[in-house]
Formats: C-alpha cells, sequence, structure tokens
C-alpha cells in the first residue's frame, strides 16, 4: 500500500535518543577533521556504519532542542555568490532534484505526460516531482504515477482546493484563470522542507539533463531567489498589438522574463516573506489595470521591476519559446536546432501559444519532431533508471497527497525498464506453461484515467467562491454552485450572474457590497458520472441500498483494444447516456486515438488509457525473479536466470503479453459515479432507447424486497448476427422477431448457442419475447450474461483471467455466491457484431496448455469443464506440462553440452 499524505508531526526527541545523536555527531565531526588533514574527500555516511537517514534525524534533533526564534529577512545570514546549499555533496547522481508542476483538470495530464517522458529520458539523478492538482488531477496523476512505477522517482500531489482562494481577488484575462495564478504559491504549498524547486509549464519538453538545469542554482548571489529565462517577443515593450488595449501590458524589466521555467530558492522566499511583497505590488497595480493578461507573469514581472536583485537571469536554451512572433531564433538559437546566440542548442522546448503545437514558426518542423518522438515514446523505456542513479537507494518512492489516504499498489520491482508487478503477487516460476498468463495477471499497467472526454453540448461545471470579510455567507450563492455550460469560461460568465442576483438581493436588504472586493469565482468540470446524477448518490455511499427518494443513475462501461476503435461509435451512438471507456493501447497508439475521439458521438464519455507493456523477453522475467525480495532469491533464481539465458539462446525465449481484460474492465468501472454500471465490450450494440429504459426498470425495481437490500443484477439479453449493417440491427423487438424467423438480419440468434450454451441459457429467451415486465432468474454454472449492477455493492472482475475465457463466468459466480438476485430486462437487449477472431480466442481454440492454465485459477471452471470445447483440459494441461517439461530439460541439457564443447 502506499501511504498518502504529507503532514509532519515533529515530537520531541528522548534523552536517550538525544545522547547517542551527540555521540555520533562527535565521532562524524573526528572522521572529517581526519579526512581533512589527509586532503581526502570527506567519507560518505554508509562508510561509517551508520545510514544517511539516521544522519538526518541526527541534525534534525540537534537543530530542534534549541528555542524557536523568530527570523527577519534580515538576520538571514547571505551565502557567498556561486556557493551551494546542496543536501547532498557526496554524491552528484544521488542527491534529488525537485520539480514543480501544475496540473489543473484531466487534459492538462496529457501535455504533463509528454514533458514527464522527455524529463525521465535525459535524466541523470534522482527525481521528486511536486504536483499542484486539482480534485481531478489529483486522482489521474495519483494512479498514473503509481501504475507507471518508475524507478528513483517519487511524486508529490499538493492539492489547490484551499489555496485558490490566496490568487482568486487576482483579476485575470488568461486562459489558465485562477489555477495560472496558483504558480505564485509554491512556497507557501509545498512543506518548508524543500528549500528549492524547479517549475515547470506543461507545454514543454525537456531536451537536456535537468540536473545541469538544477545546478543553476549554484550561480545565484546571496540575495537571488527567483531564476528565470528572458521574454522571448516584444510582449512587454508595447510592440505586440492587442485588441483589448497598451493597458494590459503590465511593467517589466526590458523584454521582461517568462515563468514558464523557473527556479524558486523556496527558503529565501519564504524568509522575504513572498506572498506579502506580491500581494502589495499587484493591489496597488490592480488600480490602473483591469486585470492581469498574463497571469502569474505579469506578477513575477512586476517584482522584478521593484525587486531586480531577488532575480537571476537563467541561459536562454532553457526555455526556447515557439510562436509565431518569437525571436529565439535570433537571439538565441540558430536556426534547425544548431547552436547560437549562447552557442548552445536549445535543452527546453516551450510552446507558450494559445495555438501550442499549431503555431507557426521557422524551425517548426525541427520543434514539432521533438515533441512527436517523446509523445509516442513507449512509457516503459523510460521506467528505469540510469546506472549511475539505479545504486543509490531503493526503487519504488511512494506517492504522496496533502488531501487524505488511498490504496494504491505499490510497485515491487522493475526490470530492464519492461516490467513492474503489483504488491504482493509474487512472479511465477518461469518453466511454467502457464507463466505467460501469471505474469499478466501481475503486472502493473500504466493507467492513465480520463485520457480523453467526450463532452456533453452542455456539461456540469461546480462553482467556488471563496469567503468575503465582512458580508453574510447566506447573502452570497452556495459555497458550491452547479452550472449548466460549454466551457469553463462560460461557467464562470454565467455564476456570476448568479453573483450579480446575490448583490442585488443583499442590497436591497441594506448590505452594500462593491463588486471589487469579490474575488473570482473558480469554475471546474464536475467528475465524470455527474451529468446523470450520480456525483450525489456516490457521495453518500452510492449503489441501489439508497434511499428512495435519492435518484439512480448509470453509466455504460466498455473496455476495447485499440484496434477495435471504429465499433465505438456506433455503441456510444446507441446509447444516450455516460460512458466510460477503457483502452489498451500503446504510446505510439496515442495520435491515433485522439483522432478519433472527435469523430465520436457527443455524449458525456470519458476514455481511460490502458498502455500495453513492452515486450518482455524470458531471460528479463528471469532476471526479475532473481531480484524478486519476496521470493525466488538465491540458488533457484539464479538457476531460473540460467535456464532461461540458454532458451533465449535457442529461440524459445518470447513471453507473449495477453488481453488484460478484467482489469479493463475494473478501471472503466471505477472511473464512474453513477449509482449503477453496465459492463458491456465494444462488439455488442446496445438496443434503442436503453438508457432510459433501464432506469426505467431500476426505478421501478428499487421498492422491491430484492432491490431494497441492494443486491440486484438486471440481465440484457445479448444475440449475435452475421451481418455488418449497424444501422439496422436489433432496432426493435418485433423486427428481431421477425429476423429470427427470415434470416433478415444475417442470421441472428441468441448469443453462443451452438458454441457456449450455457453462457446464457438462463436468460430463458423462449419467455423473453413475450416478457413486458422483469422477471426473475437462477444463477447456473457457466452464466455469463451482460448485466447492470450496483457499483457501490458490486465486486471488482478477478483480474487473473486475462486473454479469452471464463472472465465473465468468474464475476456471475461471485455475485451469486454474495446473494445477488438474477432479473431480466424485457425491453432492452445487445447484439453482437461479427469481426475477425482475436489472436486470444484462436490461442483459447487451439491450445489445450491455454485452456489449462485458465482451469487453474478456480473452481469457475470446474462447470464450464463440463462443455464439449474444454473436456480434458485439465487432462491436457497436465500432459502438456509433463511434455513440456521433458523437451525443456532436454533443450536446457544440450544447451548446457554444447557451452561445454566451446560451440554455443
Amino acid at each position: 500500500m502506499i501511504r498518502l499524505g504529507s503532514t509532519v508531526t515533529v515530537r520531541r526527541p528522548r534523552l536517550g535518543v538525544a545522547l547517542t545523536a551527540a555521540v555520533l555527531g562527535v565521532l562524524l565531526l573526528l572522521v572529517l577533521l581526519g579526512c581533512l588533514l589527509a586532503r581526502l574527500p570527506p567519507p560518505r555516511a554508509d562508510a561509517l556504519g551508520v545510514s544517511r537517514r539516521h544522519l538526518e534525524d541526527v541534525g534534525d534533533i540537534s537543530e530542534k532542542t534549541h528555542p524557536t526564534v523568530t527570523i527577519s529577512p534580515s538576520m538571514v545570514p547571505a551565502s557567498p555568490p556561486g556557493s551551494s546549499d546542496r543536501s547532498d555533496h557526496s554524491d552528484h547522481s544521488c542527491s534529488v532534484v525537485h520539480l514543480g508542476v501544475l496540473v489543473a483538470g484531466a487534459n492538462a495530464t496529457r501535455s504533463a505526460v509528454t514533458l514527464i517522458k522527455s524529463i525521465l529520458a535525459h535524466r541523470t539523478c534522482a527525481l521528486h516531482f511536486h504536483f499542484l492538482v486539482d480534485g481531478r488531477s489529483a486522482r489521474v496523476l495519483g494512479e498514473l504515477m503509481a501504475s507507471w512505477a518508475v524507478s528513483h522517482v517519487e511524486v508529490s500531489l499538493h492539492s489547490l482546493v484551499n489555496h485558490t482562494a490566496e490568487v482568486a481577488w487576482v483579476r485575470t484575462a488568461h486562459a489558465s484563470g485562477v489555477y495560472g495564478l496558483s504558480k505564485l504559491l509554491y512556497e507557501s504549498v509545498l512543506p518548508p522542507s524543500i528549500p528549492r524547486l524547479i517549475a515547470l509549464d506543461t507545454d514543454m519538453v525537456m531536451l537536456g539533463d535537468v540536473r545541469q538545469l538544477w545546478d543553476e542554482f549554484d550561480r545565484f548571489s546571496s540575495e537571488q531567489c527567483v531564476g528565470a529565462v528572458a521574454q522571448q517577443s516584444d510582449w512587454y515593450l508595447g510592440a505586440v498589438s492587442d485588441p483589448r488595449g497598451p493597458s494590459i501590458v503590465w511593467p517589466a524589466v526590458a523584454r521582461g522574463i517568462n515563468t514558464g521555467v523557473l527556479l524558486l530558492h523556496l527558503d529565501r522566499l519564504r524568509a522575504l516573506p513572498w506572498r506579502p511583497l506580491w500581494s502589495a505590488l499587484t493591489r496597488s497595480e490592480l488600480k490602473h489595470r483591469r486585470y492581469t493578461a498574463l497571469a502569474d507573469q505579469d506578477v513575477f514581472n512586476l517584482a522584478q521591476v521593484h525587486h531586480p536583485n531577488l532575480f537571476y537571469s537563467l541561459p536562454c536554451t532553457w526555455n526556447v519559446q515557439i510562436h509565431a512572433r518569437s525571436n529565439a531564433r535570433e537571439t538565441c538559437y540558430g536556426g534547425d536546432g544548431g547552436g547560437g546566440g549562447d552557442g548552445s542548442a536549445p535543452r527546453l522546448l516551450h510552446w507558450n501559444s494559445p495555438g501550442k503545437q499549431r503555431e507557426p514558426h521557422a524551425d517548426a518542423a525541427w520543434f514539432l519532431g521533438e515533441f512527436w518522438k517523446h509523445y509516442t515514446m513507449q512509457g516503459d523505456v523510460v521506467r528505469a533508471a540510469p546506472l549511475a542513479v539505479a545504486a543509490c537507494r531503493p526503487h519504488g518512492g511512494p506517492v504522496h497527497t496533502t488531501s487524505g489516504t488511498a490504496a494504491i499498489d505499490t510497485p515491487s520491482l522493475a526490470v530492464a525498464g519492461a516490467l513492474a508487478l503489483r504488491a504482493g503477487i509474487p512472479l511465477p516460476r518461469v518453466g511454467d506453461p502457464c507463466f505467460a498468463h501469471q505474469l499478466a495477471a501481475a503486472r502493473l499497467y500504466r493507467t492513465h484515467l480520463w485520457l480523453h472526454e467526450v463532452a456533453l453540448s452542455r456539461a456540469r461545471y461546480e462553482c467556488t467562491l471563496g469567503p468575503v470579510l465582512g458580508v453574510p455567507g447566506n447573502l452570497l450563492p452556495k459555497e458550491r454552485t452547479v452550472v449548466l455550460a460549454k466551457t469553463v469560461g462560460q461557467a464562470e460568465a454565467r455564476f456570476q450572474k448568479y453573483l450579480q442576483r446575490s448583490l442585488k438581493q443583499a442590497r436591497s436588504l441594506g448590505v452594500d457590497i462593491m463588486p471589487d472586493v469579490l474575488p473570482r469565482p473558480v469554475c471546474a468540470r464536475a467528475l465524470a458520472g455527474a451529468a446523470a446524477g450520480g456525483r450525489r448518490g456516490a457521495a453518500t455511499g452510492g449503489g441501489a441500498s439508497a434511499s428512495a427518494s435519492a435518484p439512480l443513475s448509470l453509466t455504460l462501461t466498455v473496455q476495447l483494444s485499440v484496434d477495435r476503435l471504429p465499433n465505438l461509435g456506433p455503441v456510444l451512438g446507441r446509447f444516450e447516456g455516460p460512458a466510460s471507456v477503457a483502452v489498451f493501447l500503446s504510446d505510439a497508439d496515442l495520435p491515433g486515438l485522439a483522432a478519433t475521439v472527435p469523430t465520436l458521438p457527443t455524449r458525456d464519455t470519458s476514455i481511460h488509457g490502458v498502455f500495453r507493456p513492452s515486450p518482455l523477453t524470458a531471460a528479463q522475467a528471469a532476471l526479475a525473479a532473481a531480484q524478486d525480495a519476496r521470493g525466488g532469491a538465491g540458488e533457484q533464481a539464479a538457476g531460473q536466470v540460467e535456464e532461461l539465458e540458454l532458451l533465449n539462446g535457442l529461440g524459445r525465449g518470447s513471453v507473449p503479453v495477453l488481453y488484460p481484460v478484467n482489469y479493463l474492465r475494473n478501471v472503466a468501472v471505477r472511473a464512474t459515479e453513477t449509482t449503477f454500471v453496465f459492463s458491456t465490450d465494444v462488439d455488442l450494440l446496445p438496443s434503442p432507447h436503453m438508457h432510459s429504459r433501464l432506469l426505467r426498470w431500476l426505478r421501478e425495481l428499487r421498492d422491491t424486497a430484492e432491490l431494497a437490500h441492494g443486491r440486484v443484477a438486471l440481465v440484457v439479453p445479448t444475440f449475435e448476427t452475421q451481418s455488418y449493417n449497424h444501422a439496422s440491427v436489433g432496432l426493435s423487438k418485433q423486427a428481431m422477431s421477425v429476423a429470427m424467423s427470415d434470416g433478415s438480419q444475417g442470421t441472428l440468434r441468441p448469443f453462443r448457442v451452438a458454441e457456449f450454451p450455457q453462457g446464457h441459457r438462463a436468460t430463458d429467451y423462449a419467455r423473453w419475447w413475450g416478457a413486458t415486465k422483469p422477471y426473475q432468474i437462477e444463477w447456473e454454472p457457466g452464466f455469463e450474461p451482460y448485466l447492470v449492477v450496483p457499483r457501490a455493492l458490486s465486486p471488482q472482475f478477478d483480474e487473473r483471467y486475462v486473454g479469452f475465457g471464463w472472465n465473465k463466468v468468474s464475476f456471475v459466480r461471485k455475485l451469486h455466491q454474495q446473494g445477488f438476485s438474477f432479473w431480466v430486462a424485457p425491453d432492452a437487449w445487445l447484439v453482437h457484431l461479427p469481426h475477425a477472431p482475436s489472436a486470444d480466442l484462436r490461442a483459447f481454440r487451439a491450445s489445450p496448455a491455454y485452456q489449462g492454465c485458465l482451469a487453474s485459477l478456480g473452481p469457475d471452471h470446474d462447470d464450464a469443464a463440463r462443455s464439449a470445447n474444454n473436456a480434458g483440459a485439465n487432462d491436457q494441461r497436465h500432459h502438456y506440462r509433463q511434455q513440456h517439461g521433458q523437451q525443456q530439460q532436454q533443450d536446457i541439457m544440450e544447451a548446457r553440452r554444447a557451452l561445454r564443447r566451446g560451440e554455443a
């Protein structure tokens, strides 16, 4: 489990600990003195047999035993120019670089991932990312970074929910709104234990080693607190025309600075203190100007005008600004990325314009090539740390947040940038015939929730207004007001109308509120599923067991591989409600997915990416087993490594990547907020008006004894056809009845009635044709219908089932064991559309061992094994295991003989 939370409680040390600290301190001083006398470098802490963490604790104890002293800015000791306050002088590669990135909204996480990849691809040091987040991006980044499992990287999520009021009073016309101003708050949002920080925008690609940028702190003078690159346009010179008028251009020194990259000496900013300084300057400037045009950048430039001694000029190549009016080519670098200006090639690209990568530029082709290279870079490639860093400390730093706790699995290991396993799941023995199945179930899949969203014509936004001093709360809009709008800007405008009505009502009661004293409202898109009214139900525990007055809501959840994307549009077009879609894809598929999203029907749809892991050789898998501290270490694991290296040489070492079908289903369900979910596959076409009809029957069942305790599953009958005409298939129950008899819809029939009759036999199709209300049925072994279930009460899909076979059977059995009753919807149905068999289905049909691996997972398959398809599966698997084991031993013996003869 990952422990989340960033609050540190300091306790007064015990006397014994203090004495121990004093003794260790004296010993360390003696050793250091001896090193100085011998003109030798100081020894590392671990050379003394004392961990670095212990020495840090000792230092903390010695400081905390002194009384508290209030330090004014004049009392802060000055550092000589060029000196460093690095906490770790002994090992350049093991010191941690702290990076701050503001990520507000799910859409911002996409560009943030490209930035993260580029940083990881070029780093030579350990990293600690500090993300400033809102509610949605906190959830996205928390799961993304935990499932990415990057070695020697720690992540902290700092919620802005309680901090936006600190900057909401600053009027701004920038598209980022109040979140763009939040970059002014790093020194107060981050804990005091973070002394320095590199703050980056998300619309960037790193081309250099971030460690070199961090080293610029060593060149700060004793007073400098902020490092930035000059603005690479004539904006602050007033030479750029803007329809809003010249009054929007704030004061700046010469061309001013660009705040896309900031080196923040947080300790010195806290000592100033920074917040009263910029607040006073900004309030004074806003008396003459209506708003800031460039958000925090205008404020930083204003501070530089009044306090130039606080600012350090970074080399221009650390923020090459790309837009139509940029002069970076002439003043900073040569064309096509070559040297120029200061003689260096660009080390960080910044698309700081509304058009982003669409903005014209002289070197657009070269810059776009760098962007697309990192955008489509396989994430597993950067999972492993550089060799210089790998030995510094154990892999798998925790994900922290300031907003509570969550259960996210910590990866146990990473090997060759390709493999990460979920905690508590041992790596199987490589020689096992079921190794591929067991590996797929144990793997940690990089997961990006809300990778894309397809919004309704009007979506739900939650708008908040900070407290107003001297104004009773009942005279202002609610703390959280829901507004329907197409965009964030429109939501804020509508909320302003509500606010004006509140002000008018206040004046009628004798309370005169000046608009200038009101903070700017903050609006954010509501979580997925809220459009259907599910947010309230989820917040109160949700599920069908909610009270009769609680609104019922339903989300369609779909899983698919990226090659089935063409089927997604017709499925969403038939289902009127919100949808949550999990796609199994690689990073190279991202451009294709982005091009498909605008073509989808306008629904409240969220698309989540589950990334296909890099191909894993068997030798890498065996190496993982050897490094796995939970088991397999020692001689046995070393033997696996030897065996797999030999088998690789014989061409038997590849490990197929099986489709994690149930993991995808769980991802899609986990991202919903509605009271009910309907899990289907992308090859199933819903009947017309399905969403409203299913909700109708759920409401009708709500008052029954079955739904009162919440454990009700609504079965949707499923058919199959050989017709590829999406528009005409399954339009009405009557038309389907006719098609069953005359074959006009491509031999329409109950789903898999010939191949696996027990899968849907319990649905009782003969009764369904005449039904007008839901009817109850009994579960039977092998039953695998598509179901509507209460989200809060339903178990998860068993993620051990990968590839093809029995993945729904196991889920329905769980429902039966937990006391769910099964009811059939009378006027809703699914039609399975024809498609070529998947690789997993072909393997299932052709390989007895594949079937045997599924049969070994549990009792769910004892029933299914009675079918003709699976008769003797256990015996076949045992025979295959025995035969395969004998062949493997023969191959190993022959390879060993060849090695001894020197012929390998």
